[in-house]
């Protein structure tokens, strides 16, 4: 009797420890959904915020003011205007591309040059006179007065010779002198008509420049 027990016990034992170790008939219930790829091409993080912001805040370039004369006949009407001079035909006006406008450069004698900026329409805009500073810097300003003034006559029709070689000198005149006497930079500024006449000397040079008062730094 007791042997029967015995190997029942041992039986059922057996079977206990089979069925533990067979597998779960059913898998852990694990996530399988699946992520579909975004295959859409997406802009970068904030690049429409940026676009857009761009958008809105987009301010057209500064239509800067000109002096209402083309190149072309600023050119033709100073070289009339200094015929008979040491500057007779010296005028040049060939345009030449700049970093911000179209640009024209005439070499003068005693060293002195222009540049005057143009718009797309070939309208002058400004004009700056440069010439260097040296010893003999009096006598030779005399020939830079007689440029600006042609230049003044030119922009501003209603201005006879006479008064535009006296506004010229005395503008020019006056810091020369004042340079000459305290060696520090001088500027002196002059309205004639709706333009601005601006000299400077310092030991880096003499210059003179000319622009619509509209848009002047020298004055606004």
């Amino acid at each position: 009797m007791n042997n029967k027990k015995l190997l029942a016990f041992i039986a059922a034992t057996l079977l206990l420890t089979a069925c533990g170790s067979e597998p779960d008939s059913e898998p852990q219930n694990t996530n399988t959904d699946t992520q579909t790829a975004n295959t859409e091409e997406v802009a970068p993080p904030g690049h429409e915020k940026m676009t857009q912001a761009t958008r809105d805040t987009y301010v057209p370039p500064i239509k800067k003011s000109n002096f209402d004369i083309t190149v072309q006949s600023y050119g033709k009407k100073i070289n009339e205007l200094l015929a008979g001079t040491e500057f007779a035909d010296k005028t040049i006006t060939d345009l030449s591309e700049s970093d911000r406008d179209k640009v024209f450069i005439t070499d003068y004698t005693h060293q002195i040059s222009v540049v005057g900026e143009v718009n797309d329409e070939d309208k002058l805009q400004d004009l700056t006179y440069t010439m260097p500073v040296n010893d003999n810097i009096k006598a030779e300003s005399t020939s830079l007065v007689e440029l600006v003034s042609a230049s003044m006559q030119v922009l501003n029709a209603e201005v006879k010779a006479t008064q535009a070689k006296d506004e010229t000198a005395k503008l020019i005149g006056q810091i020369v002198d004042d340079f000459e006497k305290s060696g520090e930079q001088q500027q002196a500024v002059k309205m004639v008509g709706d333009n601005v006449y601006a000299a400077q000397i310092s030991d880096h040079g003499l210059r003179v420049v000319i622009q619509p008062k509209q848009d002047s730094r020298y004055v606004n």
